[in-house]
């Protein structure tokens, strides 16, 4: 397999990057739910239930949602107000939830909670990554965590101001993530050239088979649990965030919760 590649791409334009610690090697499986050599329907082991990936998408969705389902929990330490910006993939028979936090002094950092079932989200207990060392009391927010079939590693990149990375053998353990690591040692110039007047932030990869694509938002204002993140359009689901819209306040002390859309006119 050839060396997988980071494209950071901002509209059109795109710059190819060596990843950091890319190896060729054979993909092989996590254990029992990211075996990257399955087919599509089995190895989108997520929030769709795949069963059908040829299916085409329709012309239109209809969607229901819950009320919310995780919801902040704050503690002695950790008084935060708001979770949002969640990535979420099944793994061991569980659902994963990293997710951003807001505490009432404006700190922003990182929690992770797992359930069976999502009737049993909002009571599932949720930990604070700022208790790992190899984190800290560092900035991080924004995760987004997949399985790299070509590493045999699991990558969770967020934000700690530039776009970094941590990585670990047991995403069920928030105590195991490493130190992050940023892609870059300085802005590349193609996203100075380009970003406007706003900022970088919320960063999203997705690959291909030779290629890895560092996509973010900018300031101006998908499914399986590997790198490829594919998706099957016969059963659609959603965790996002929202709140009260009578809310109001600094950005970081509004009250984000996550709820959950579900597709009902699915024709498979």
């Amino acid at each position: 397999m050839p060396t997988p590649y980071m494209r950071t791409l901002i509209g059109a334009l795109a710059l190819t990057l060596a990843a950091f610690g890319a190896v060729a090697v054979s993909p092989s499986p996590a254990p029992d739910h990211a075996d990257a050599d399955s087919p599509a329907a089995e190895r989108a082991d997520s929030l769709t239930g795949a069963t059908d990936p040829v299916a085409g998408l329709p012309g239109s969705f209809a969607w229901s949602s819950t009320s919310p389902l995780i919801a902040p929990k704050p503690d002695a330490g950790h008084p935060v107000v708001s979770v949002k910006d969640p990535t979420v993939f099944r793994y061991d028979d569980r659902w994963h939830v990293y997710m951003t936090t807001a505490d009432t002094s404006g700190r922003w950092s990182l929690a992770h909670t797992s359930f069976a079932d999502w009737s049993q989200a909002a009571g599932a207990p949720q930990t604070f990554l700022d208790t790992n060392p190899n984190i800290g009391n560092r900035y991080a927010a924004a995760p987004q965590v997949f399985y790299f079939a070509p590493q045999r590693k699991w990558y969770m990149v967020h934000q700690t101001g530039p776009p970094s990375f941590s990585t670990t053998d047991d995403p069920a353990n928030p105590g195991s993530w490493s130190a992050p690591r940023n892609f870059f040692d300085a802005e590349p110039p193609i996203v100075t050239e380009n970003k406007g007047e706003g900022g970088r932030l919320d960063f999203w990869v997705i690959c291909d088979d030779t290629d890895c694509y560092l996509f973010s938002s900018d300031g101006n204002g998908h499914d399986g649990v590997d790198q490829t993140l594919t998706i099957d359009p016969c059963r659609l689901q959603f965790l996002y965030q929202g709140m009260d819209p009578a809310s109001s306040g600094d950005y970081s002390r509004l009250p984000w919760k996550l709820g959950l859309l579900t597709r009902t006119n699915s024709s498979c």
